[in-house]
């Protein structure tokens, strides 16, 4: 079984996504909140039209981005069943008794269920992709040499010319 390598470019990029939610939970702007959210909700478009148009690996892992959203939107993690049972519940409570300035608590659940859309679909996309590989790596590993109709048809034509 292979591991799943994570690039160092992939990393910084976690990292950073991370950091932009991280600063918008703690702050009360609501130009992070809709700054965030305009960048899921295109990142969604751009995998839509993926999806549809694009090939091989950048298909897979853009129909497996777009199917972690759907997911989330029409499945059990929505706002009113799961969010009150994930960490960032406990992450608030903490932060509303360790900060000064205590967090809005209808700021930080949007940006919470932003948060949990994006750690959805790049971890399904992540997914999607590692089992597109390893299905192309067994269909190549499966290939079993059958000739084709050209040749058992030349063979077939030598055959009865002796």
């Amino acid at each position: 079984m292979d591991i799943q390598r994570f690039s160092i470019r992939q990393l910084l990029l976690a990292t950073a996504i991370v950091a932009l939610f991280c600063v918008a939970f703690v702050t009360e702007n609501p130009w992070w909140r809709a700054t965030l959210g305009t960048l899921t909700m295109g990142m969604l478009l751009n995998a839509l039209v993926a999806a549809i148009f694009a090939r091989g690996e950048q298909r897979a892992y853009s129909l497996s981005f777009f199917l972690g959203a759907v997911f989330f939107f029409f499945g059990f993690y929505t706002y009113m069943v799961s969010l009150p049972y994930m960490i960032t519940i406990k992450f608030y409570d903490y932060l509303s008794n360790s900060l000064p300035v205590q967090p809005d608590e209808e700021n930080f659940m949007l940006v919470a269920i932003i948060f949990w859309l994006q750690v959805l679909c790049l971890t399904t996309a992540q997914l999607g992709l590692a089992w597109y590989r390893r299905s192309q790596k067994t269909a190549a590993c499966d290939k079993v040499y059958s000739p084709s109709a050209s040749e058992s048809d030349s063979r077939l034509i030598q055959t009865n010319s002796q």
